[in-house]
């Protein structure tokens, strides 16, 4: 990752005939026939790196999904059902626009150099959903304790006036 050079020689006519480039399909595919009779050498590296790649893909995905089901179960024990359309419709438009936010990056972003920005920014979202998470967790707990006092304030009243009896 070198933004410096790959920043300080980009200029807009660079980076728009970049983008229009890659829309253009190449004049001739090239192939490269292979003789079966002869014995192709088997690859000298080992596959653990891709084994433990696919593998973090698919654990990471898997837990996405896991998170994702939590979510919707919490949101519908704790949201009333006549605003549950509104919280959903309004949860799934902010995942749609995070969806079509990453899609422009890629698209304003896609030399591999840049990779590394896109790591960054994917960090600061991911951060930025978890301290939001953080903030109603701490908020919520804050609720519950003020609603716990002044439950307990009120029952301190009633217990301390006399029962008058008729």
């Amino acid at each position: 990752m070198n933004l410096s050079g790959y920043f300080g020689s980009l200029t807009l006519e660079k980076w728009w005939l970049d983008f229009k480039v890659a829309f253009v399909p190449p004049s001739q595919p090239t192939f490269t026939l292979i003789d079966p009779s002869v014995d192709l050498p088997a690859s000298p590296q080992s596959s653990i790196s891709i084994i433990v790649f696919l593998s973090g893909i698919s654990i990471a995905r898997f837990s996405l999904w896991m998170v994702d089901l939590a979510i919707t179960q919490v949101m519908q024990e704790g949201i009333p059902e006549s605003q549950r359309n509104t919280v959903f419709g309004i949860q799934n438009a902010v995942s749609q626009i995070f969806s079509v936010l990453k899609d422009v990056m890629v698209v304003l972003l896609p030399d591999p150099a840049t990779f590394g920005i896109c790591i960054f920014i994917s960090y600061a979202f991911v951060s930025t959903g978890y301290l939001s998470y953080l903030y109603y967790l701490l908020k919520s707990k804050n609720e519950k304790a003020i609603k716990t006092e002044n439950l307990e304030d009120v029952a301190e009243a009633l217990m301390l006036q006399p029962v008058v009896e008729s």
